[in-house]
Order: structure tokens, then C-alpha cells, then sequence
């Protein structure tokens, strides 16, 4: 009796472990997606900059616009950052949760 109950505890602690790895990778594998739609924001970000800079430049584009579009150009860097951050941070939790780590 006692080595069933064993048994069905190693089970079921198997169970939870396995759910917890695969929850793991899914959220590793949306955090590189989410890194690389982030990657796209920036990219966007910088070549509005480009083209806003060089309106400026050409007096076709008043100061706040340039403002707005460094401001932009900023916030992409960072959301970007953030994104790879949490990238590593999935990536270490996949193999904490895995026992590798």
C-alpha cells in the first residue's frame, strides 16, 4: 500500500514537473517572438527617424515632429532591451524548470 501511494506521488510530482517544463518553453518561445517583433518595432522606429530627420533638416518637418520621432525612436531601444531581457530571463526559468540549471 505504501509503495503504491509512493508510486502515485512520484507520478504525479513527474506530472507537475513535465507541466512546468513545457509551460516553461512555450513562454521562452513567445519571448523570442515577442524579441524579434520588438527587433521590427525598432527597426521601423529608427528608419522614421531617418526620414524625419532629414524633413527636418530640409524645413519640411517642425521641431516637435523630430521631438516625436527621436521620443519613438527611444522607446523602441528600450522596449527592445526589455524584450532580450526577458528573453534570458524565459531561457533560465526553461532550465531551472527543466533541473539543468
Amino acid at each position: 500500500r505504501q509503495k503504491t501511494q509512493a508510486n502515485d506521488a512520484m507520478t504525479v510530482t513527474a506530472q507537475k514537473i513535465d507541466i512546468a517544463a513545457n509551460a516553461a518553453d512555450t513562454k521562452y518561445q513567445e519571448s523570442i517572438q515577442q524579441a524579434e517583433i520588438l527587433n521590427d518595432a525598432k527597426k521601423l522606429a529608427e528608419e522614421n527617424y531617418k526620414i524625419t530627420e532629414a524633413k527636418y533638416l530640409n524645413q519640411l518637418a517642425v521641431q516637435a515632429e523630430m521631438i516625436d520621432a527621436q521620443n519613438q525612436k527611444l522607446q523602441s531601444e528600450l522596449d527592445y532591451a526589455n524584450g532580450e531581457i526577458n528573453v534570458l530571463y524565459q531561457y533560465y526559468n526553461l532550465l531551472k524548470s527543466t533541473g539543468t540549471l
